[in-house]
Parts: structure tokens; sequence; C-alpha cells
């Protein structure tokens, strides 16, 4: 739990103020970002939290910028308004881009992070795996964009998908740590919701993978009502201790489906508790 993030979806202004009455300064707050979700906005939050003395870190979805210019734009007012210093860099869920970006790697590719001040740069990782996309595919992908961090000087870290058990999880990293034993991971965790809330999230994700017949769903959804608290799958990790001796952190990171504020506190008692 030390130096956990959380992460927030088309956060509303009172619930930016209640974080920033909660959170010690400094904590990363990851801003997700959608297809219907103005870059505007995005920006708006980002400003907010920055002069609430907490991190923004925004998400960068490359299939979402009409052109490279567009992009520069966001990088560039990100940096003016915000003082961003780190981002999440990901493809994008549309199916057709819209402008010549298609993924993670070629906003990596374009040099406009670094020469925004960007310093670090988070890349999406899959311990239950990707609907639509192979393991081993994950795997070589998330090298290639780990190296352009790399040449770019900019420190890569990963952020995982949220999971439901620790076994993927516990399985994930060992596996990542044999191909990079330091680079930084924030396990995606989702905080305390309803069990319908994390269903329907889930099956957004993909997470689980329950791809069709209502007999899935139920058992999917019976192993979500068994697990709705983040509790005992960090407990299980903390046992294990993802590697311990290898140079790389790894730390919490809380998908807030429960709500920012709700999420917040329970985080927060959490790492309370873990204190000496």
């Amino acid at each position: 739990m030390d130096g956990w993030s959380i992460e927030a979806t088309l956060p509303k202004p009172e619930e930016l103020e209640a974080l920033a009455a909660l959170l010690p300064a400094g904590t990363e707050v990851f801003l997700s970002t959608l297809p219907h979700v103005t870059l505007a906005r995005q920006l708006d939050a980002a400003k907010h939290i920055r002069a609430s003395g907490l991190e923004p870190v925004p998400h960068i979805a490359a299939r979402y910028f009409a052109d490279r210019g567009a992009l520069e734009d966001f990088v560039a007012s990100a940096a003016e308004t915000a003082a961003i210093r780190s981002v999440l860099v990901i493809g994008g869920d549309l199916e057709v881009p819209r402008g010549p970006m298609a993924s993670a790697l070629e906003v990596m590719e374009s040099g406009l992070l670094q020469a925004h001040g960007v310093q670090t740069v988070s890349f999406a990782g899959y311990p239950d795996g990707h609907p639509i996309i192979a393991d081993g595919a994950l795997d070589e992908a998330l090298d290639r964009k780990l190296a352009a961090a790399a040449e770019a000087g900019l420190q890569g870290r990963i952020v995982t998908q949220f999971c439901f058990r620790p076994e993927p999880i516990l399985s994930w990293v060992r596996r990542l740590r044999d191909r990079h034993p330091a680079v930084p991971v924030r396990i995606g965790l989702a905080g305390p919701a309803s069990v319908k809330a994390l269903v329907r999230y889930a099956l957004r994700c993909g997470v689980g993978m329950p791809l069709a017949g209502v007999g899935r769903k139920l058992s999917m959804a019976s192993r979500i009502a068994r697990s709705a608290s983040p509790a005992g799958i960090i407990r299980a990790l903390d046992t294990e201790k993802l590697g311990a001796g290898q140079t790389g952190a790894n730390t919490a990171h809380f998908f807030s489906f429960g709500g920012l504020e709700k999420t917040a506190r329970w985080a927060l008692g959490a790492a309370e508790e873990r204190e000496p």
C-alpha cells in the first residue's frame, strides 16, 4: 500500500475537492479518458488536481487524436496549465482511429512527451489477459513500449488492469520480473463497490473474459461477490512479497467504481493498518 494511487473517470469538482481534503500531498490521481470525454474537461480536472497539491496523471489515448498537432496541443496545455510530469499512454478503444496514430508506441515515438517535460510514462498491463489480444503479443508490445520509454529518457512503469483474484496477478508479475526486474508496477484493484457495479465494469473491460453465456456471467458475478472488497487480494499479494529482493517497486492502484471519495477513504484506512 505504500505510495498507492487512485483513478478517476469524469470526476466532478466536488469529488476533486473531497480528494484534496483527504489525500496526502503528492498522491497520484490518474485521469482516465473515454471517446466522448473532451480534452478540455480532462485538462480542467488535471489543473484542479495540481492546484490541490495532488499529482495529476492524465491518460493519453492515441486513437482519440485527429493528428499530431492535436496531441501536441494537449500535451503542451497539460504541461502549461497543470505542470504534468506523468502520463499513462494507451491505444484507446475506438475501433477506427480519428487520426494517424493507433497505438501507445506511436505516441512514444512522436517525441512529444519528453519535449514538454514529461518524466514518467505508464503503460497498461493485463494480468487477467486481454479479450482480443494474445498474451504473447501483449508481452511483446509491452517490451517495445518500455524500450521506447528508456530510449526517450523517460521512466517507464506499468499500471495493470483490475483483477478479482490474486493468482493471475502473482503469475503475471513473476513473468514480468523475468524480463524487467526493475520496472515499477502499480497493481490495479477495484475499490469497494457493489457487485452490480463491479460486474458491469468487468464486462466492459473484458476482465475474466466472460465472452458468452448467462452461466459464465453468473459464475463471474459469484466470484466477484466473494471478493467485492480488495482487502483479501491485498493481503494475498502482501504475503507473497511479489518478488522480494527485486528492485522494481510494486504498489496498489485503485479504480473508483464505487465512488471516488469512498475508494479514497477505504485506501487510506487500508494503508494506515499496514503501518508499523
